[in-house]
């Protein structure tokens, strides 16, 4: 019996232990599964307070939105201080503006109204009495202002649990828009966003949890308790033997393997993963038998690689509470799998009992709720604002609110069977890339033009924002109509268009200024130039020379005032044409080789042959930017050399960037200075002016020029060892004809194309030029420069004399003044042009001559009908290059009775030589054999050239017309036929100027003197 008592006693304190046990890991669970739920309700908390913060960055960053006025969004009185609180649309519509504070408080009640969160913003000292704290609210400001980031705590509110949170408000830049007072600074706390959250739909979720996990533990402890009472009975029974009772032992870890199979949970025993036993309801979690999972080793097999570290930690330091890790099935599927386990004695060792369950529906819950909350539908859906959700790889207007039914004039139902195409007018393409923009979020902020459903057209404000569904990309769109906006910034521009009207209004000044000064410059000029021309001692001379030089120091100075008025008012333009770059650095090269050689410098210009040779582009800008450049190298430099560098940067098919380099041994420039050398008024030194002159314009201008030839500029310099100016420009490459022949290709076209020698051939056909210059000097200088080139030149002094003039007398060209008393020169020019007017001639050339050299005033002067335009001071080179432009292919015959025109025939004048045989031997340095090499290639190629020029007159093609003439022109300019050069240089300006008429009469005259020049030759070698 005192056996019986006392197994009776242990069975007791068994099932006391077993009960109380199983109770307390009952009551851990249900603690586990209601803090599951208050972080549950803490993250939906917190996830309602980020979404306010983003409403009111928004909000501010926009300077409030503007909404119309219903029930519920009433003006706000606390703006009413504010002169657009409310505005009126041009429908008639009201709306008001509401600033954060305000639609904060709208978000908070339309949430409350759909889910029953709570929403308040409140401060320790509010602006509205509304937004007074409570009690909790003010322990929680009182915290923030310790420094805590957080406050949350489960508390009663209205009878029913809530779940309240509350973070700090810091003050940011956009909220200074609205409370720029004292005392407000960037990252202040001036309140807080407090959010209550209904424990009930969680608390919900949790007593689900928990009456699954009380049935399997009230399973287990009374399997477990009536284990106990079966082995204190066994153990009662002293009389049956030792073997019966392990039996029953055996049958009584049984009946406890039953109850853990039988159980919900994963349970498995392990000793360091190795798995000692295990139920059955892990095995199925696995996707393993049993007897595969069986002393294995199951952390590496069962758990995912990343999270083992993870779970070697907490198994190392016992960790007894819930955690969560993913799993691997047998399959490779990854799901999400909450353990909790603890150490226990088995087998006479320590081991670790882990229960293990699959939490995977419950992510699912989680994900559903967080993607719920992703869409708003609630606000969405009763926003004030035009809101769409699209498609972006469709263009399918996947959603749109009430305000966007509105706005576009169609239903709610009508919009989502609609594509964004449907409104949008932009081009399917366009849009498209559009859509791809929002989509990566490379752009966000967007202006359309949308279509409604009466088919009037707005302007559109579109902001865009990327959101993931189930793992797919929408574009949520707020459309905001901006029409009345862009018509009252349209009006904006106007005024500040005006406004840059009166600033260009000043540099306009700046250039009929330089007009004043450089018409009387153009008189000083030219008779200084007459003067040179005569008989002068040499005292006189010198006297002469120093005027001379002063006075193109001072037009230099004019130059670059007028080109920094162009820059200032906007007007300076780049041309694009053709020009040869081997030629534009020889003319270079030649101009600046004078000033070199009387300082005793070398010059040299280098085009490498990598370099393209044709170009596209403004030649005169490179010219000038280049001539600023070397002159400047001049300027600065006493001993040593100037070099002009050509090298390419990059190349397409058809464009090439260039990198030009003057390069100088001169004074150099402190590095400190360098970056002052570009801007305005601006030198290195201030002594530099008094030493060498110059207003500090010329770099600024260059630099200008260069940014708007695509490239920038630069130097790199040391004091005493000379400086490097460099920039790089982009031109387009000319298309050309292959060219094989040598001379063409490496004599530059036109050597020896002396405009004065043309001129000279011209004067023996008694050309006559009518001036029409109403200022006396600039007339002498005029008419003295004509008759020194040879030619007849007679004089009126406005456009009505002219007029009368060419009424009376068949003049050949007329070099006309623009601003003159009694007519000015541009009405004269159109009475000229004018049929109706009594002129003999209405296709006289008119070359016009003024003292402007904007290029808007050359524009007006060929839109006024004149043929071209010539700047003053006119120098005598100048004048006489566009008088060969305009005059040849248009001399006269003698014939008839006087005054009597004949018609207009192309010829060679007499004295030209046919073959000028002696000039090329003293070019090729008296090497015979070379002489003839060069000979027998020319005409060897020169044919086919011929060919192709008369193939271009037959098609009528001016500009293969002036091509294959300039070829024919350079070619025979290499080898010394001048009477050739001299027929193609007629043709070449014939078809420039669109003559097709002169250019076939120049045709036979050309292959006359092709035949003259191949006999002459082939006579010339034979006798050698």
């Amino acid at each position: 019996m005192k056996q019986s008592s006392k197994a009776k006693h242990y069975a007791v304190l068994m099932g006391v232990a077993w009960t109380l046990a199983v109770g307390v890991s009952l009551l851990w669970s249900f603690v586990q599964e209601r803090d599951a739920s208050h972080e549950a309700a803490r993250v939906a908390a917190r996830a309602q307070f980020e979404k306010d913060i983003v409403y009111r960055r928004w909000n501010a960053g926009h300077g409030g939105v503007y909404v119309p006025v219903t029930e519920r969004a009433q003006p706000n009185p606390w703006l009413a201080g504010q002169r657009y609180r409310d505005v009126e649309t041009t429908t008639g519509q009201r709306l008001t503006l509401i600033n954060p504070a305000y639609m904060t408080r709208q978000v908070h009640e339309l949430s409350y109204e759909s889910s029953g969160i709570r929403g308040h913003i409140t401060s320790l000292r509010p602006i509205r009495q509304a937004n007074a704290p409570d009690p909790w609210e003010t322990r929680a400001l009182e915290s923030f202002e310790r420094g805590q980031q957080e406050y949350s705590s489960v508390e009663q509110m209205d009878g029913v649990l809530h779940l309240r949170l509350m973070r700090p408000l810091m003050v940011e830049q956009s909220c200074l828009g609205c409370h720029a007072g004292p005392g407000y600074s960037v990252g202040d706390v001036r309140g807080g966003i407090s959010v209550s959250v209904p424990l009930a739909p969680y608390s919900a979720l949790a007593r689900k949890q928990m009456a699954a996990t009380g049935a399997g533990h009230l399973t287990f402890w009374a399997v477990g308790l009536g284990g106990i009472i079966l082995a204190a009975r066994r153990i009662s029974r002293d009389d049956r033997s030792l073997l019966l009772q392990q039996a029953r032992l055996a049958e009584s870890e049984e009946r406890n393997r039953l109850l853990s199979e039988v159980a919900l949970e994963g349970i498995v025993i392990h000793d360091q993963g190795v798995v000692l036993d295990m139920n059955a309801r892990f095995a199925k979690l696995s996707g393993y038998s049993r007897e595969e999972l069986q002393g294995v080793n199951v952390i590496s097999l069962l758990f995912h690689p990343d999270d083992i570290g993870s779970l070697l930690d907490k198994i190392g330091r016992a960790y007894s509470e819930p955690y969560q890790v993913r799993g691997v099935k047998k399959d490779g599927t990854v799901f999400d799998v909450e353990i909790e386990g603890y150490n226990m004695q088995y087998g006479g060792k320590s081991v670790r009992v882990v229960s293990v369950r699959d939490i995977t529906e419950r992510r699912r819950a989680e994900e559903a709720l967080r993607e719920s909350e992703v869409l708003f539908r609630t606000l969405f859906e009763h926003h004030a604002a035009v809101k769409l959700i699209i498609d972006p790889a469709t263009g399918a207007i996947v959603d749109a609110n009430n305000a966007a039914a509105r706005f576009y004039g169609w239903s709610r139902e009508r919009l989502k069977a609609m594509n964004i195409r449907d409104i949008n007018i932009l081009s399917p393409a366009e849009l498209a890339k559009e859509l791809e923009h929002a989509e990566t979020m490379e752009r966000i902020h967007f202006f359309f033009r949308h279509r409604r459903a009466d088919d009037s057209i707005r302007d559109v404000e579109v902001f865009c924002s990327r959101i993931e569904v189930k793992g797919k990309r929408y574009l949520h769109s707020i459309v905001h109509d901006v029409t009345e906006r862009k018509r009252t910034e349209e009006e904006l521009v106007l005024a500040k268009e005006q406004a840059e009207s009166a600033n260009r209004a000043k540099s306009d000044f700046l250039a009929n200024m330089s007009h004043e000064i450089r018409t009387p410059m153009n008189g000083v000029i030219g008779m200084i130039g007459l003067l040179l021309e005569t008989g002068l001692a040499d005292e006189q001379r010198r006297y002469a020379e120093t005027v001379r030089t002063s006075a193109e120091s001072l037009l230099q100075i004019i130059d670059d005032i007028l080109d920094f008025s162009k820059v200032e008012a906007g007007r300076l333009e780049m041309e694009t044409v053709d020009f040869d770059l081997r030629i534009l650095l020889d003319d270079l090269a030649e101009q600046m080789a004078f000033k070199a050689n009387e300082k005793g410098l070398t010059f040299t210009c280098s085009l490498p042959s990598e370099v393209p040779r044709f170009l596209r582009g403004d030649p005169v800008r490179l010219r000038q930017v280049l001539v600023n450049l070397a002159g400047n190298a001049l300027k600065f430099t006493h001993q040593g050399e100037i070099s002009v560098q050509v090298s390419p940067l990059a190349e397409t098919d058809d464009s090439t960037m260039l990198r030009f380099a003057v390069c100088d041994t001169g004074i150099g420039i402190p590095p400190e200075k360098t970056e002052l050398l570009f801007e305005k008024f601006t030198q290195a030194d201030a002594s530099i002016t008094r030493n060498y002159g110059g207003t500090g314009l010329g770099l600024a201008i260059c630099r200008r020029l260069v940014q708007m030839m695509g490239g920038e500029i630069g130097v790199t310099s040391r004091p005493g060892a000379g400086s490097e100016f460099w920039f790089t420009a982009s031109f387009g490459t000319q298309h050309l004809p292959d060219r094989k022949y040598s001379p063409e290709n490496s004599a530059r076209p036109g050597d020896g194309d002396d405009p004065l020698q043309l001129l000279r051939a011209l004067a023996r056909d008694n050309i006559r030029i009518l001036l029409v210059e109403d200022n006396a000097t600039n007339r002498q200088v005029a008419l003295g420069i004509l008759k020194r080139l040879g030619l007849r030149g007679e004089a009126v002094t406005n456009g009505a004399e002219a007029l009368d003039a060419l009424a009376a007398t068949p003049y050949d060209l007329v070099l006309m003044d623009v601003q003159m008393p009694v007519m000015d020169g541009f009405e004269a020019t159109r009475r000229i042009r004018d049929v109706r007017s009594p002129v003999l001639n209405h296709e006289i050339p008119v070359i016009a001559l003024t003292a402007h050299a904007m290029k808007g005033d050359r524009h007006k002067c060929l839109d006024a009908g004149m043929n071209d335009y010539l700047a003053k001071p006119i120098f005598p080179r100048a004048l006489a290059e566009m008088l060969v432009r305009w005059l040849t292919g248009r001399c006269r015959v003698s014939g008839g009775s006087d005054g009597e025109r004949a018609d207009p025939v192309p010829g060679v004048p007499d004295g030209i030589p046919v073959f000028d045989r002696l000039g090329l031997q003293e070019r090729l340095m008296g090497d015979e054999s070379l002489v003839a090499e060069v000979v027998a290639a020319f005409l060897a190629d020169m044919p086919g050239l011929v060919g192709r020029l008369r193939a271009g007159v037959a098609a009528e093609e001016p500009a293969t017309v002036a091509h294959w003439a300039h070829t024919i022109k350079g070619g025979a300019a290499s080898v010394g036929g001048e009477r050739l050069r001299t027929a193609a240089a007629a043709m070449e300006h014939a078809a420039v100027a669109g003559d097709a008429g002169g250019a076939a009469r120049c045709m036979s005259v050309l292959e006359d003197e092709f035949g003259r020049l191949r006999k002459a030759m082939e006579q010339g070698c034979a006798k050698e």
